[in-house]
């Protein structure tokens, strides 16, 4: 669609993919103020970095496997990427969007509720985010 954005109709909920050259997925016929929330959201994980973030913390998983505390601190680590992303988006667009990117958030989650993306738009925690955009 444009530089790093690209859509299809086998994504079904919006993700980052790539270390050196991310690249946004979104669904097809994702149109209006949701896409423009959501290509916000997920430029804003490119621009943190938080690919290489992610990419840490499974490393990590990986080396110890083993040990619990590695997985809370990966599931926390996610959720603290999933708000930053979130607040950035609001201050970029006012407060007056609030309520608009609560919407698309849960519309997201509601559409992808089984599915397992890493940095996807409508990943878990939806509840909690909600809560701390509208706060």
């Amino acid at each position: 669609v444009a530089d790093n954005i690209y859509e299809s109709d086998v994504v079904v909920s919006p993700f980052v993919m790539g270390l050196l050259r991310p690249k946004i997925y979104l669904p097809l016929g994702l149109e209006g103020e949701g896409r423009k929330y959501i290509v916000l959201h997920e430029q804003s994980h490119i621009q943190r970095g938080d690919l290489w973030w992610k990419a840490i913390a499974q490393i990590a998983l990986m080396l110890h496997w083993f040990n619990p505390l590695v997985y809370g601190a990966c599931y926390l680590l996610g959720q603290d990427l999933e708000q930053a992303c979130d607040e950035k988006v609001v201050a970029c667009l006012g407060s007056t969007c609030k309520a608009d990117y609560s919407r698309t958030l849960l519309a997201m989650s509601v559409a992808n509720r089984h599915l397992l993306t890493p940095l996807a738009f409508g990943e878990s925690g939806t509840k909690q985010r909600v809560k701390n955009i509208l706060q």
